[in-house]
């Protein structure tokens, strides 16, 4: 059958209490590389846009090993408002059970109470989930008044938006991601501009300065309240519908 990394690394621990596996395949220093190696592929999926990128010799490329990918991910979470008090274990497991030399090192072998360790680190981790949100391209508007009309400006989203969980806690990134906007429409009438880019409290920003000249009037604002789906749903009810 087919097996993943986490699966892989319960049958070389014989957690597996399958009869095709137990007493078999006993081998905690695989165990310890299948764990890694569980970490590193969820991490790949669980990050988002500039958390999973990186620059090198100027050009942009994904994370792929675990030491980067993890501090990216340290900091989307604290980005998001997630806790990581859970996975302070991972600076000790990344220089043993997760660190494949460790694993040659005769002097310091991996013993099961360590491997149980990791084992439920990796179950904590993998059990964080992800949801999408918005697709890349989503449709929004920004409604503003503008005298004794309304001027409705059209958003796009630049990336895919997603809901994350933790432990039953919902955060979103909808607030840290990347949005667009190059028109807008008053009066029945559609009217471009040049291209602008960014969070949505930015765009918000622009949107008012450029029709009243005021500065910084998304402070104090929830953002989710002020943009709506082609259906008329806030943001925000979008979320607390997940």
């Amino acid at each position: 059958p087919s097996l993943n990394h986490y699966q892989r690394a319960e049958i070389y621990a014989n957690r597996n209490q399958d009869k095709q596996y137990k007493d078999k395949y006993l081998d905690y220093a695989t165990a310890g590389n299948y764990l890694r190696k569980s970490i590193e592929e969820f991490l790949k999926g669980y990050l988002f846009g500039k958390y999973r990128l990186k620059v090198k010799d100027l050009e942009v490329e994904f994370r792929k090993e675990l030491g980067e990918l993890w501090e990216s991910f340290e900091k989307q979470m604290t980005a998001l408002g997630f806790s990581m008090a859970t996975f302070s274990d991972f600076g000790i497991l990344s220089k043993t059970i997760f660190n494949p030399l460790s694993h040659d090192n005769l002097d310091k072998p991996i013993y099961k109470t360590e491997l149980d360790t990791a084992f439920q680190f990796v179950r904590e981790l993998l059990n964080l989930s992800k949801q999408l949100l918005l697709a890349k391209n989503t449709v929004l508007h920004l409604d503003l008044q503008n005298g004794t009309s309304t001027r409705r400006y059209i958003i796009k989203a630049d990336e895919d938006i997603f809901m994350y969980k933790q432990n039953g806690v919902k955060k979103t990134n909808v607030e840290l991601a990347e949005f667009y906007s190059k028109k807008y429409i008053e009066v029945g009438n559609a009217q471009s501009f040049s291209k602008q880019e960014g969070t949505l409290a930015k765009l918000y920003d622009k949107a008012v300065h450029s029709i009243s000249g005021t500065l910084n009037a998304s402070l104090g604002k929830n953002m989710l309240l002020e943009y709506k789906n082609t259906s008329g749903a806030t943001l925000q009810s979008l979320i607390d519908s997940l």
